[in-house]
This record gives structure tokens, C-alpha cells and sequence, in this order.
């Protein structure tokens, strides 16, 4: 669960990028869904993988 400054600053910056402005439980609620977004694809580059990429 993110703090309430958390919510308040990406509400600020949805607004800032965005033009939209949107209500503290909305901007909890996509600051949730982003967090766990950006968990699922920011993995590390398994060595294995990335050998073989890079002697290609």
C-alpha cells in the first residue's frame, strides 16, 4: 500500500502529464496497478540469456 504522499505526488504528475485530473482513490488505484506492472516486467536479463545475445 502506498503512503498518502505517494498518491498525492503521482496524482501531481498524472495531472502534470496527462491534463487530467483525477481523485485521490483513483490515482491510488492506478498507482497500484502501474507499481505492479513495472514489478512483473523489470526483471533482470538472466546471464544465460543475455550471453547468447550478445556473441551474435
Amino acid at each position: 500500500m502506498l503512503s498518502q504522499k505517494a498518491i498525492i505526488e503521482f496524482q501531481k504528475i498524472y495531472q502534470e502529464e496527462l491534463g487530467t485530473e483525477i481523485s485521490i482513490e483513483e490515482a491510488s488505484e492506478r498507482a497500484e496497478k502501474f507499481l505492479r506492472l513495472f514489478k512483473m516486467i523489470y526483471q533482470p536479463i538472466p546471464d544465460k540469456w543475455l550471453e547468447e545475445k550478445t556473441d551474435k
